[in-house]
């Protein structure tokens, strides 16, 4: 056991810094990519002289799925954070505590190698809604969408523009979070409960 307990301390805590720290620079960086791209769309569009026209509409809608293409990213980034900070507060907890480090062992085989999600997904929508702010660009983009759809009147063609757009958005959320590798498989654990 004492080689178990010694390669913990010398391989793995440094490499879970490691993933660690390239997690919170890819979360960091996603989030900062969404805040400009939408700022500088937002700013684009409102500045425009003929604001609101249809080409308002399609940057809107196409800032809408880029935004829902960021949101993922994000959740991903956050999911792989709470995957190492998780890990790490069980190894440190089984050192503090002195206790036996075999317990150990299987949480990294389901969160490191089988690459389970520690956090439910209601726990995962709560972070990237709420304290990431993506439900405030969601709702300042629906109401600038439903402003220019009814400043300029509504056709066939905004209504099929607006139903692709829909179908990408839900498509990039299925695809790329729900039915990735990273909440394939759940396994909830209280101590990432308690980060998030």
């Amino acid at each position: 056991m004492n080689d178990k307990v010694e390669w913990l301390h010398t391989v793995y805590l440094p490499q879970l810094a490691a993933e660690f720290d390239t997690s919170m620079t890819y979360l960091h960086t996603t989030l900062n990519w969404a805040i400009t791209a939408f700022l500088g769309v937002i700013a684009v569009v409102l500045a425009r002289s003929s604001f609101p026209d249809r080409l308002s509409y399609v940057m809107l809608l196409i800032l809408l799925v880029m935004l829902g293409h960021f949101a993922v990213r994000t959740g991903k980034a956050y999911l792989n954070v709470i995957r190492w900070t998780t890990l790490e507060r069980h190894i440190l907890k089984a050192f503090l505590d002195q206790s036996d480090v075999g317990a150990i062992f299987p949480m990294i085989e389901r969160y490191h190698y089988a690459w389970n999600s520690p956090l439910a997904v209601k726990d995962l929508a709560y972070k990237l809604l709420f304290e990431l702010g993506f439900v405030y660009f969601a709702i300042l983009m629906v109401g600038l969408i439903v402003f220019v759809f009814c400043s300029i009147g509504c056709d066939l063609w905004m209504l099929i523009e607006l139903g692709v757009a829909l179908v990408l958005l839900s498509f990039e959320i299925w695809s790329g979070l729900l039915r990735s590798a990273y909440l394939r498989e759940i396994s909830v654990d209280p101590l990432a409960r308690k980060l998030r």
